[in-house]
């Protein structure tokens, strides 16, 4: 099993907007084998997905933007006759990294970049690196664990030595979609941090290495 700094070197940081699942990020090349899956992403608020192939040495790297189409009420996830896709490919990773951060934060949001993989979904991200910018109470965080029962809940007092309020949990059953709030919690771990770097990494590590992180936690 891979560590959590192995995980870290191995994923790509981005400023990722609320909507997004990242399923897979594995951006930092090792020695890839020809046609591997290294990215995807899913956005279920808005029916889109990027999928990140490496094809080979000639080629280098391919980018898949899918924007679905909508039937019975939801995203027609498996028709492709209902999508629409665009594609990029290059040899250089750089270049299929830039866009992939345009695709998952395109209106440029002040977001810190983060290391999101495992199946995270982001219901909410308010985060930002100014204070100033917090009402004396908000809202900043919330994801959850797709096809899991984890979850991480922030919130911001701002008049208060470690303003940042993380609820780390599990909830009774798993989640399937986007959601906002947890109404069946299992098992919960609050932490209190001072600085936007600590929660930074707190995040990461509960995302990369979920369940033993989350262990780890309760029982300290």
């Amino acid at each position: 099993m891979l560590t959590i700094k192995q995980k870290k070197e191995f994923a790509q940081e981005f400023r990722v907007e609320e909507g997004w699942g990242i399923m897979i990020n594995v951006l930092t090349p090792p020695h890839y084998t020809e046609g591997k899956w290294i990215f995807y992403a899913v956005n279920l608020s808005k029916g889109k997905s990027i999928d990140v192939y490496y094809e080979s040495a000639d080629l280098g790297y391919t980018l898949y933007f899918t924007t679905f189409g909508r039937r019975n009420g939801q995203w027609d996830f498996l028709d492709e006759s209902n999508s629409y896709f665009d594609s990029l490919t290059h040899k250089e990773m750089d270049v299929i990294t830039r866009k992939v951060q345009k695709l998952l934060n395109p209106t440029e949001k002040r977001l810190p970049l983060l290391k999101v993989s495992e199946n995270w979904l982001i219901s909410i991200n308010n985060l930002v690196d100014s204070f100033d910018e917090y009402n004396n109470f908000d809202f900043l965080f919330f994801a959850i664990k797709r096809e899991h029962n984890f979850f991480i809940d922030i919130n911001f007092v701002k008049d208060n030595n470690t303003p940042y309020k993380i609820c780390l949990g599990k909830n009774k059953h798993k989640f399937k979609s986007l959601t906002y709030s947890v109404y069946d919690p299992i098992e919960l771990k609050s932490i209190e941090l001072s600085t936007l770097s600590e929660v930074i990494d707190l995040i990461e590590n509960y995302m990369l290495l979920t369940e033993e992180y989350f262990e780890k936690l309760t029982q300290q």
